[in-house]
């Protein structure tokens, strides 16, 4: 769809003006893996993902296959007007780290909303991810329990 294919190329120009490296996924498959493996093996090099869900075909099958998988941010992005898939409150329930889906009702409130509403809110989300992956395991002494409660 000609307007689906306007607001990722927007989002891509607009991405890279903050130095970001976007990957639009709007190309043909790849000859040696299906949708999936490419679209997972791109996920998992992601600093975030956005994720527009207007008029989905894809994306939940997309979206199912990696949130689970890859704790990295993903912000839903919806026009105005649509309702979100009925699997994305369940994602967005199990999953903390998808991020609350935007509306937008044109490209111009998106790209003027892109750096406050999403790209900074998925950096805070990529930079609390790393902190908690970075923690310490604490474990529990069994043995001390016993000790203490005699």
């Amino acid at each position: 769809i000609p307007e689906r294919k306007a607001i990722l190329d927007a989002l891509r120009n607009k991405l890279r003006e903050y130095d970001l490296l976007p990957i639009v996924f709007d190309f043909e498959r790849p000859t040696d893996k299906d949708f999936t493996e490419t679209i997972k093996t791109l996920a998992s090099i992601s600093y975030f993902v956005i994720a527009d869900v207007t008029n989905p075909k894809s994306s939940p099958l997309e979206l199912q296959a990696t949130v689970p998988d890859y704790q990295i941010p993903f912000v839903p992005i919806i026009q105005e007007g649509e309702k979100p898939f009925s699997m994305m409150a369940d994602l967005q329930t199990k999953y903390p780290w998808i991020l609350k889906t935007r509306t937008y009702d044109s490209i111009e409130t998106l790209m003027k909303t892109l750096k406050p509403r999403i790209i900074d809110p998925a950096i805070e989300m990529h930079n609390r991810l790393r902190l908690n992956k970075a923690q310490e395991q604490v474990t529990e002494s069994l043995k001390d329990f016993l000790d203490k409660s005699m």
